[in-house]
C-alpha cells in the first residue's frame, strides 16, 4: 500500500514539474497617483518581457480594479485592456500592454485603491505567471474640487536670497 502511495506522489510531483506554464517577466508598471471619481484613465500600462511560452501564441491581458474600503470594484472587459489580445510573440519579445477604464462616480473621495495587471490563456483557463517587479498600481481618490497643491520646488518669497539692487548711474 506505501509503494502504491509513494509512486503516486512521486508521478504527480513529476508531471507538476514536466508541466511547464507561460511566465512573463514585469519589467515596468505605469498609472496615475491619484484619480477622481468619474475619470477616464488611460495611462494604466505594464511592460513584460516574455520568458516562457507554453502553447498557441494566443493569450489575452486581463485586469481588475478595486477600491477594498467602499468594496468597489470589477474585472476589465476585453474591449478595456489594450491591445485585448496578444498573438505574436516569441521569448524575448517586449509587450506593452495598457487598460482603459472610469473610475466609479460613487467612490468616495480619500478611497484608496489598485489596479491590478495579469495575462490569461483561454484555452487552458489559467493566469500566465508574472515574475519581477509587482503588476499592481496603487492610487488613491483625490477631490476634484481641491485645489492644487502648491509647486514643492519653487522657493517661498521670505526664502529668496535677498539682492543688492545694481547702483544707480549718475549721468
Amino acid at each position: 500500500m506505501k509503494k502504491i502511495t509513494l509512486l503516486t506522489v512521486a508521478a504527480l510531483a513529476a508531471f507538476c514539474t514536466v508541466q511547464a506554464a507561460d511566465v512573463f517577466k514585469v519589467l515596468e508598471v505605469k498609472g496615475p497617483a491619484t484619480l477622481n471619481p468619474g475619470q477616464r484613465v488611460t495611462d494604466c500600462k505594464i511592460v513584460v518581457e516574455v520568458v516562457e511560452i507554453d502553447g498557441a501564441n494566443r493569450m489575452r491581458p486581463d485586469g481588475t480594479f478595486r477600491f477594498p474600503a467602499p468594496k468597489i470594484g470589477r474585472p476589465l472587459r476585453g474591449d478595456e485592456m489594450k491591445p485585448w489580445k496578444i498573438e505574436k510573440y516569441k521569448v524575448g519579445d517586449k509587450l506593452t500592454l495598457g487598460a482603459d477604464w472610469t473610475v466609479p462616480a460613487n467612490v468616495p473621495v480619500g478611497s484608496e485603491g489598485y489596479f491590478l495587471f495579469r495575462i490569461y490563456r483561454p484555452e487552458k483557463r489559467a493566469f500566465a505567471k508574472l515574475t519581477g517587479i509587482s503588476p499592481v498600481v496603487r492610487f488613491k481618490v483625490a477631490d476634484p474640487n481641491a485645489p492644487a497643491p502648491a509647486d514643492k520646488t519653487a522657493a517661498p518669497a521670505a526664502a529668496a536670497p535677498a539682492t543688492n539692487p545694481a547702483p544707480a548711474v549718475q549721468k
